[in-house]
């Protein structure tokens, strides 16, 4: 379950990535395609926002005991941090959201 201010409930799927992932640019291109997989049929990508929408967001769960994982994280972290709303604001704010049972 996936909780966020002001939203019902929804949902989220962990998947595997298609393919192995060594770099940050690997881990982006298999968000992408994600992305596209998993978004509406009606909604258009926004400026600057390439793995989030007001519907929902991409997001890694990486396992803590591959080599370089707190790399791909701090990468992962970077990367998202720059995406925004229409309002400026951040859409990958660890603040606005909580994990059921974490």
């Amino acid at each position: 379950m996936v909780f966020a201010p002001g939203c019902r409930d929804g949902q989220a799927r962990v998947r595997l990535c298609s393919r192995p992932v060594s770099s940050i640019a690997d881990l982006a291109d298999e968000a992408k395609a994600l992305w596209i997989a998993e978004r509406p049929a009606n909604s258009r990508p926004l400026p600057g926002r390439l793995h989030s929408a007001d519907w929902g967001c991409v997001a890694l769960l990486a396992n803590p005991e591959a080599v370089g994982s707190d790399q791909m994280l701090a990468q992962w972290a970077k990367r998202t941090v720059l995406e925004k709303d229409q309002h400026g604001r951040p859409t990958y704010d660890s603040t606005l959201y909580a994990v059921k049972g974490m």
